[in-house]
């Protein structure tokens, strides 16, 4: 599951060179760039490992990888599998980058 998952995120595409992005690893490997600004709540790289942690969880977990998507809350959408939340994009994210939120999360499920 963990190559499959590697895979299906490494797609996602470089939105935007001039804000924070941490590079987020699985098994040590570099599997996508985490949209994040600075002044939010966690900085990038704290939120960087948080998704870490969640995705390596995710990844040892027997949850499909089918069972990915993402659920819009009041402010933010969260990419979650089964019942466990690996991102949340917050309008805040999505303004960073000018692009709406929803299609963030797209690119993370």
């Amino acid at each position: 599951m963990r190559n499959f998952i590697g895979v299906l995120l490494a797609a996602l595409v470089t939105l935007s060179a001039a804000h924070a992005k941490p590079v987020i690893h699985l098994d040590g490997k570099p599997v996508f760039e985490l949209i994040a600004r600075e002044g939010a709540r966690y900085g990038p790289e704290e939120r960087a490992q948080i998704v870490e942690r969640r995705l390596a969880s995710f990844a040892d977990s027997a949850v499909p990888v089918s069972e990915i998507r993402s659920e819009e809350t009041d402010g933010a959408t969260d990419v979650v599998a089964g019942d466990q939340r690996l991102v949340t994009v917050t309008d805040a994210d999505a303004a960073t980058v000018q692009r709406p939120r929803a299609e963030i999360a797209d690119g993370y499920t």
